[in-house]
């Protein structure tokens, strides 16, 4: 039994070693893992001489005090030997560089965090700028129609209930008009130049009757575009008398997303 321990120990070492080493390689740079790492390989290195020593006690005791003098180890036990002092380098090497690269990996996270975050500041900034450009541009739009409205003969802008009047007087004269044309075409024993005369009056009423329509229907399309415009007006300063609130809420979120983020780095 003692010979089936003596000779399972190198072995048994040299795995142990093996094990010790390809978790320090591949595990975490954490203090802990690398100490057990290395007090791992120093056992696996001291099993092994142990072992080794063992094993020639034993044949020493078996010779005796013979000539032969005692019994050099053997190839399995100089291999095993090896093979535990290749894997503590190991372990100890890779817990010199373990903590190295996770070290390089977290800088490169943390200068990622940080660019993100000045992108979005970058992005937060410019939105209300373009806005503003925005509104500045339309109410520049809006003043410049309102002086072309206010360039116009104020003549021809009238209040909409005397434009209302006009409108009921020329269906009035409509009417009579039609009345007259009927009247005209009863009476038939008037002469030729009557007649004639009678139309053209009636042609050249048309025409005027034509014409006030059209310049009535101008006259209100230029009120209602004035009054479009008036209101357009007041819609965009009060959008700009409420523009500064609405910057204060924006930059109090970007503020309290920059500190949520600071807080989770």
């Amino acid at each position: 039994m003692r010979r089936k321990a003596a000779s399972e120990a190198p072995a048994a070492a040299a795995a142990a070693a093996a094990a010790a080493a390809a978790a320090a390689a591949a595990g975490t740079a954490r203090p802990a893992a690398v100490a057990a790492a290395r007090k791992a390989a120093a056992a696996a290195t001291r099993a092994a001489a142990a072992a080794s020593a063992a094993r020639l006690k034993t044949k020493n005791r078996q010779q005796g005090n013979s000539k032969q003098g005692p019994t050099l180890p053997s190839a399995a036990t100089a291999t095993a030997t090896a093979a535990t002092t290749a894997a503590a380098a190991t372990a100890a090497a890779a817990a010199t560089t373990a903590p190295a690269a996770a070290a390089d990996s977290t800088w490169e996270m943390l200068l990622l965090l940080l660019l993100l975050l000045l992108l979005l500041l970058l992005e937060t900034t410019r939105q209300p700028l373009r806005h503003q450009q925005q509104q500045q541009q339309l109410l520049l739009l809006l003043q410049q129609q309102q002086q072309q409205q206010e360039q116009l003969d104020p003549q021809q802008l009238l209040p909409l209930e005397r434009l209302q009047l006009q409108q009921q007087e020329l269906q009035q004269q409509q009417v009579l008009h039609g009345l007259e044309q009927k009247i005209g075409s009863k009476e038939t024993t008037t002469p030729l130049q009557q007649q004639q005369h009678l139309q053209q009056q009636q042609q050249q009423q048309q025409q005027q009757l034509q014409q006030q329509q059209q310049q009535l229907q101008q006259q209100l399309q230029q009120q209602l575009q004035q009054h479009l415009l008036q209101e357009r007006i007041v819609s965009e300063e009060q959008r700009r008398a409420q523009q500064p609130q609405q910057q204060q809420q924006q930059q109090q979120q970007q503020q309290a997303l920059l500190l949520f983020l600071l807080l989770l780095l």
